[in-house]
């Protein structure tokens, strides 16, 4: 058990790269001909599909019984300040889109996956992987959501509208079929 947590974060992590860097290329020569908002509405149309497909087509979702150590808590927090400081450093090189990508993988969902596999075992990670995606996509809806309205209404005022927005016709949407499609 343990040698196949190990085998599937270093291939999960060398899947993660190559995405990335494929993105990434891919982001860089379309940004030339299509509005970068619209590529953001892809990306995340894209991740809302591949959740949607996680949890509706996906097997058991079950909830972990056991807590998780401290010990594993403080891991995970070395390990994700780790990927968040990697992500200033290659943001100050003047590479904000790659520093994103940096930033979301190994800090959330490595570390959760991995954490949860140690604490619960393999079948929990396994059922929280459609709804971890679904959730991602909460974020970048957020994001799109600024794109538009923050000339409209500044930071503060701007950031408050688009989270109530990007919550009430996507969070909760999405969370409450996202709770009866696995309790059924």
């Amino acid at each position: 058990e343990k040698y196949l947590l190990i085998a599937v974060a270093i291939f999960s992590v060398i899947f993660w790269l190559v995405t990335a860097g494929v993105s990434t290329v891919m982001v860089e020569e379309i940004s030339n001909f299509i509005d970068p908002i619209y590529i953001g509405f892809i990306a995340v149309l894209f991740a809302f599909i591949l959740g949607f497909f996680a949890v509706s087509k996906g097997g058991e979702a079950p909830s972990g019984s056991n807590s998780v150590s401290l010990y594993s808590i403080m891991m995970r927090g070395l390990a994700a300040g780790g990927a968040i400081g990697l992500s200033v450093w290659i943001a100050a090189l003047g590479l904000p889109f790659i520093s994103g990508v940096v930033s979301v993988f190994p800090a959330i969902f490595l570390t959760t996956m991995v954490s949860l596999w140690l604490a619960q075992g393999r079948a929990v990670p396994v059922g929280a992987t459609g709804p971890m995606m679904l959730g991602s996509s909460s974020v970048s809806i957020y994001a799109l959501i600024c794109i538009l309205l923050f000339p409209l209404y500044g930071v503060w005022v701007g950031s408050i509208v688009c989270w109530l927005l990007s919550v009430i016709f996507y969070s909760v949407p999405v969370g409450v079929w996202t709770w009866r499609t696995i309790d059924v």
